[in-house]
């Protein structure tokens, strides 16, 4: 059989393209470079304010400003922009470090948002999208259509709205309404006051967009989730190899040492499944569409599974307000809120995976008539 030279060069390619997935997700040593680098402009957790005063104010995001500045001013939001290639892994570790440290400014959102701006070039959010990239505006992100919660619309003037074709920026003359009791972080409701529309984006272009935009947000928002939960299961490590009943740790019970165990699977299996995600959505979107969405549903569950536990593990401390873990518990569980339900999450996994089973057909597919 005579194969032709155009047939010679797509097997050429889908054999690179086989031989260069990444099956090991373990950082390069660039990435831990720069792991390292955001980490030391992050700080420490208890750089930051946190008593329970500053809690119960009406921006207690402020706080937070100094080190997102920071990491705006090394290049963390430069890697938004479209062109970037293969930025979203890098992308994933630094919000993995802004959850760690327990960001309250809506840094997922606002990185999101400058993916779509710079994607669509729009001349009106020229100026917006140069205040953004250098830490001095934020932008709330609407990403699913319809929803009266709005994640760091709290913070902002500006909402980008990803509509069922169309993609609209929503400017309003003041932030929207806070949220309460939401662990201090900008979520904020659609009641924005004065508020001023203009469509940035229409058409099969717009949907493009927003679906790339979409995905990104969902692997972002897994790991952020996986970054709050993680320090809160050392938290409970510590106090559990510490405190003593009966002349032994606490640790060393089976009711805390298996939990603990779980928690550290679960962990590096998210940590794992959100480098993969992020590796694919930039490297090949099309080959596993259901990665984001399995990324966020995973971190859903480990992440309330960990703070949950860690909680525990502690015992009446844990729910105090004053406790370290708490914070890591009532921030997971905000931010979870605007993630989406497992319910739904679960539906357009397994639809996914269905449809591409019926595309395939053959022994390793379904067919379905």
């Amino acid at each position: 059989m005579t194969i032709s030279i155009e047939q010679r060069l797509q097997r050429r390619h889908q054999v690179e393209v086989m031989e260069h997935r990444v099956e090991d997700y373990a950082l390069t040593f660039e990435q831990e470079s720069l792991r390292d680098t955001v980490g030391r402009a992050l700080g420490t957790l208890a750089e930051g304010s946190d008593t329970v005063a500053e809690r119960s104010d009406a921006t207690p995001w402020a706080a937070d400003m100094a080190p997102w500045q920071r990491a705006c001013a090394i290049g963390v939001t430069d890697l938004s922009h479209v062109g970037q290639d293969g930025a979203l892994v890098e992308l994933a570790l630094c919000v993995e470090l802004m959850g760690r440290r327990l960001l309250r400014v809506p840094f997922v959102e606002t990185l999101i948002g400058i993916q779509v701006l710079s994607a669509i070039g729009h001349p009106q959010t020229e100026t917006l999208l140069q205040q953004a990239v250098a830490g001095n505006e934020f932008l709330a992100l609407c990403p699913v259509p319809g929803s009266r919660l709005v994640p760091g619309a709290a913070a902002t003037r500006f909402v980008v709205r990803l509509q069922p074709g169309e993609i609209i920026l929503v400017e309003s003359t003041e932030p929207a309404p806070s949220i309460h009791n939401a662990a201090g972080i900008a979520l904020g409701t659609d009641d924005t006051p004065g508020s001023r529309t203009t469509t940035l984006l229409a058409g099969a272009g717009a949907d493009d967009v927003a679906r790339s935009a979409r995905a990104a947000w969902r692997v972002l928002q897994a790991a952020a989730l996986g970054g709050a939960a993680s320090p809160a299961v050392d938290l409970a490590l510590s106090f559990a190899t510490s405190r003593h009943t009966r002349g032994v740790p606490i640790g060393s019970l089976q009711g805390i040492s298996h939990p603990l165990a779980t928690c550290h699977v679960r962990l590096a299996s998210l940590t794992n499944l959100v480098r993969r995600a992020a590796w694919f959505q930039d490297h090949e979107p099309d080959s596993y569409p259901e990665l984001p969405a399995a990324a966020l549903l995973t971190a859903l569950a480990a992440s309330r599974f960990c703070v949950e536990t860690a909680v525990h593990v502690h015992g009446g401390a844990g729910v105090a307000l004053e406790s370290p873990v708490s914070d890591h518990f009532t921030w997971v569980q905000a931010t979870s809120v605007v993630a989406g339900t497992r319910r739904h999450l679960l539906d357009e996994v397994g639809r996914t995976l269905l449809d591409r089973a019926a595309q395939e057909g053959g022994p390793h597919g379904l067919r379905t008539s």
